[in-house]
C-alpha cells in the first residue's frame, strides 16, 4: 500500500500495476469511546503492520468544552432555522483544479541540506521510540513517509526542490499524529505496599513523601535496566548484584545530575527496583542477602522488554489496590468482630455482677 503498487499473479503469469491513489480510512474505538489511557493500536483494534503502512493518524475526540459545544450548536439550529445557505470561497471549483493539476506534474528534488535533516530526524524519532508509548515501532517505513510528506509539501509550495522547512514540517506531523498515551506517574513509595506472610498488604500510617516518576521516564530507566542485566547474564551466572545495578543507572544519569541530587536519586533507583520486584514482577531476586544491595536480581524469563510497560505497570497497580481493599475490609472485619467480643464480654460481666447482688 505504502508503495503504491499491487501485484497480480494469475495463471502463472505475475505482475506488478501501479496504483497512485491515497487512501484515507476512518475508524470507530473500541465500545465507542476513546481510551486515552491505552495507545490507539488497542483502541482500534487494528494489527501493527497494516497501521505502520500509513502516514499519518489523527485521533477526534469528543471532549466537553463549552465554547466549541456552543459553536456546533449554534451552526446546527442556524441550519434548521435558515436552511441551506451559500457558502463564500476565495477561489472557484476551476481555479482549484487547475492548481491540483500544476501540483501534480511537479517533482520536487531533495536539497543536501534536507537530506541531511531527514536523516537526522529519522535517528533522532528511533531514539524515542524506544522511550516513549506508540502504538507501532518507527521503522524505514516511517521515514519514507517522512519523505513523502516533504515532497507533498513542496507540491502545495508549487516548489521545484524539498527545503528543510518541509522536512521540519513533516517531521511535526509524524511525531504528533499519533496521540500520547495519559498515563499516571509512577508511586515509587512501596511502604504501603509490603506484602506481610500471608499475602496480604500491609498497611503504613506514616507520612508519606513525594517519590514518584513520570511513567516515560519511568518506562526509560526500567529499560535501560533491564536491558543492561539481560546483556550481563549468563548461563552460569544469571543475574547481576542490585549494587551494580545502581551504579550502572547513576553512570548512565550522572550527566544529569547536580551533587546534590545524587542521593535521592539512588533513593528512587533502590525504590524503582523493589517496585519491579514486589509491584510489576519485572526482577526476580535469585540469591538473597543480608543486605539488599548485595542480593543477586534477574529479569523475569516471560518478561518482553517490546510489549507495552503500561500493561505490567497498570495490572500492577490494580492488584496493589485490590490488595489494599481486601486488608482494609479484613481490617473492618476483624475490628467488627472484636467490638462484639467485647460487648459480649460486657454483658457477662454485668449478668454476673446482679446474680451476686441477688
Amino acid at each position: 500500500m505504502e508503495q503504491q503498487t499491487i501485484i497480480i499473479t494469475k495463471a502463472g503469469i505475475q505482475a506488478t500495476l501501479n496504483a497512485r491513489a491515497s487512501i484515507l480510512a476512518a475508524a470507530n474505538p473500541l465500545y465507542g469511546r476513546y481510551d486515552k489511557s491505552k495507545s490507539l493500536r488497542w483502541n482500534v483494534d487494528m494489527t501493527a503492520p497494516i497501521m505502520s503502512r500509513f502516514d499519518l493518524f489523527f485521533v477526534v475526540l469528543d471532549e466537553c468544552q463549552e465554547d466549541v459545544d456552543n459553536a456546533v450548536a449554534r451552526h446546527i439550529v442556524d441550519l434548521h432555522m435558515g436552511g441551506d445557505r451559500p457558502v463564500t470561497c476565495d477561489y472557484s471549483i476551476d481555479q482549484m483544479q487547475k492548481y491540483i493539476r500544476v501540483a501534480r506534474l511537479i517533482k520536487p528534488t531533495i536539497t543536501p541540506e534536507s537530506r541531511k535533516l531527514l536523516v537526522k530526524f529519522y535517528k533522532k524519532l528511533r531514539q524515542q521510540d524506544a522511550e516513549e508509548n506508540k502504538a507501532y515501532r518507527f521503522t524505514v517505513r516511517q521515514l519514507e513517509s517522512m519523505i513523502r510528506l516533504a515532497e507533498a509539501m513542496a507540491r502545495a509550495h508549487l516548489d521545484e526542490e524539498v527545503i528543510p522547512a518541509y522536512v521540519k514540517e513533516a517531521a511535526r506531523l509524524l511525531k504528533q499524529s499519533i496521540i500520547s498515551v495519559d498515563n499516571e506517574d509512577i508511586r515509587l513509595d512501596i511502604r504501603d505496599m509490603k506484602i506481610d506472610e500471608e499475602g496480604e498488604v500491609m498497611e503504613d500510617d506514616g507520612e508519606k513523601a513525594d517519590n514518584s516518576l513520570t511513567f516515560q521516564e519511568y518506562t526509560q530507566m526500567v529499560n535501560k535496566l533491564v536491558r543492561r542485566i539481560r546483556q550481563e547474564e549468563t548461563p552460569d551466572s544469571p543475574g547481576v548484584r542490585q549494587e551494580e545495578a545502581e551504579n550502572f543507572l547513576l553512570d548512565e544519569y550522572s550527566g544529569q545530575l547536580d551533587e546534590a541530587d545524587i542521593v535521592p536519586f539512588m533513593e528512587k533507583v533502590q525504590c524503582v527496583i523493589e517496585r519491579l520486584i514486589h509491584v510489576d514482577r519485572i526482577l526476580l531476586v535469585h540469591t538473597e542477602a543480608e543486605e539488599n544491595k548485595d542480593r543477586v536480581i534477574e529479569v523475569h524469563p516471560n518478561y518482553d522488554i517490546e510489549t507495552d510497560l503500561s500493561t505490567h505497570t497498570k495490572k500492577a497497580d490494580r492488584e496493589t489496590q485490590e490488595d489494599m481493599e481486601r486488608a482494609a475490609r479484613k481490617k473492618a472485619r476483624d475490628e467488627a468482630l472484636e467490638q462484639k467480643r467485647v460487648a459480649a464480654e460486657a454483658q457477662r460481666a454485668r449478668e454476673g455482677a446482679a446474680d451476686v447482688e441477688s
